[in-house]
């Protein structure tokens, strides 16, 4: 059996963390569970108003339904951050967003504002 069968480059590892990260952070808003997207969020962004960041995502839920995360293409990745777009089903309509992510004490976050529009989510940072 081949032992580097089972070895990740940097680059797959990071980009499997990335993937988890965006599907822990719509998993837990599909659910209603905004505290909990808030662990997926970037720390720096949100600060301490976490009330404030539970709030916007509480709002955007209330006009959102279900957003099925498909892939993550065109993912970048450059030391502590990436990006790359996320492409979601809403409503029966595919989308595609941008989103940026920051490596946080060696976790990948979601970048933090997130905005939403007519079609989705939006990260900036």
């Amino acid at each position: 059996m081949d032992s580097e069968a089972f070895w990740f480059t940097a680059w797959d590892w990071d980009t499997q963390v990335i993937w988890a990260t965006v599907r822990g952070f719509f998993d837990a808003y599909n659910l209603g569970r905004y505290e909990k997207c808030l662990n997926f969020v970037s720390g720096t962004g949100v600060g301490e108003d976490t009330d404030r960041a539970m709030d916007l995502l509480k709002r955007a839920r209330s006009s959102d339904e279900h957003i099925n995360v498909e892939a993550i293409t065109d993912l970048m990745i450059a030391g502590s951050r990436a990006s790359g777009t996320v492409n979601q089903i809403i409503r029966s309509n595919v989308t595609r967003q941008n989103m940026g992510f920051v490596k946080e004490k060696g976790s990948w976050k979601v970048s933090w504002p997130i905005l939403w529009n007519d079609t989705g989510f939006v990260a900036r940072d």
